[in-house]
């Protein structure tokens, strides 16, 4: 895992734009691409199905609006980290050997593509969500009848059964401000829990937790909380090589009024931040969310003054 340390934000983020740009450049172009609707410019026609779909979200002309609309700060570490990536594709002794074997040469970054790399996640994670919607659509207009009213329930209506039900969730607490306790969380040293040492603090491992959710919270602490703003977490995306992560330290020193920053974790390759990590004091983390978040609704065209 490489350690990064700089004088300030901006030298950050150009060290870690050469650092990605060196390890994962074609990841990187894949993700933007991916977003920005370019695949077929490398894989040729068997990419052009996968463009028209992203091409309807126009998300290089967003990135291009999210970037004149940034703050020049923001703006600031965007165009630093672009030249530490460019710099460091130039530095590498040849190409990256998945454009040799495409027989395409590595385009340069641009501070646009960041913002489609971030565009490429959400793709990642939450397109899907599309086809469920469309998906529900037909199969609601097959069915029909009342019981589709409330739409995202047709065809379920075994699992909502008429009245109330043993399964229900009371609607309101048994009394005014009740409070469900949190689950004990067994002793340090006690049954359940391995000890070992970890840079001078000890901590308590269960051997099984409950649940298979994202974030491991219990009791009044994480099990795995050591003092020093640590966490485990897994996240959502696929398993893949290389991996969609890149793990670094990030450091920089004190002066002119800022304080010195020690960060640790992993950051995402097209993008000059640690997504997820610890500051030494505490630490963050994000989780892929599931639920009902968009509607498709089919739109006729209509001509207008000329144009439809």
């Amino acid at each position: 895992m490489p350690t990064i340390e700089a004088t300030d934000r901006l030298d950050l983020a150009y060290a870690t734009g050469f650092l990605h740009a060196q390890d994962r450049y074609f990841q990187m172009d894949l993700s933007r691409r991916l977003a920005a609707g370019e695949l077929a410019e490398l894989f040729g026609s068997v990419a052009l199905e996968q463009d028209r779909n992203a091409r309807l979200f126009r998300f290089r002309s967003v990135a291009r609006e999210v970037l004149a609309q940034a703050a020049p700060a923001e703006r600031a570490v965007l165009e630093a980290y672009t030249r530490g990536v460019n710099a460091g594709l130039a530095r590498l002794a040849g190409r990256p050997w998945e454009y040799w074997v495409l027989g395409q040469p590595p385009l340069p970054w641009r501070p646009e593509d960041t913002i489609l790399v971030e565009h490429a996640m959400w793709w990642d994670l939450q397109v899907n969500g599309l086809r469920r919607e469309i998906l529900r659509q037909q199969i609601n207009a097959r069915l029909g009848g009342a019981q589709c009213g409330a739409r995202w329930k047709c065809g379920l209506s075994f699992l909502y059964p008429a009245g109330r039900t043993s399964w229900d969730a009371p609607a309101a607490p048994a009394s005014e401000g009740a409070v469900t306790a949190a689950p004990a969380v067994a002793a340090r040293g006690g049954a359940g829990c391995a000890q070992r040492q970890r840079g001078g603090g000890r901590v308590c491992e269960r051997a099984a937790r409950a649940g298979g959710g994202q974030q491991q919270l219990g009791g009044r602490r994480p099990p795995d909380y050591d003092g020093r703003g640590a966490r485990r977490q897994r996240y959502a995306p696929r398993e893949r090589v290389p991996p969609v992560w890149y793990h670094a330290r990030l450091r920089t020193v004190a002066g002119a009024g800022a304080q010195a920053l020690d960060l640790n974790g992993v950051t995402l390759p097209g993008a000059p931040l640690l997504v997820a990590g610890s500051n030494g004091h505490i630490a963050w983390g994000f989780t892929n969310s599931y639920g009902t978040w968009l509607d498709v609704t089919r739109c006729r065209a209509q001509r207008w003054g000329g144009m439809s």
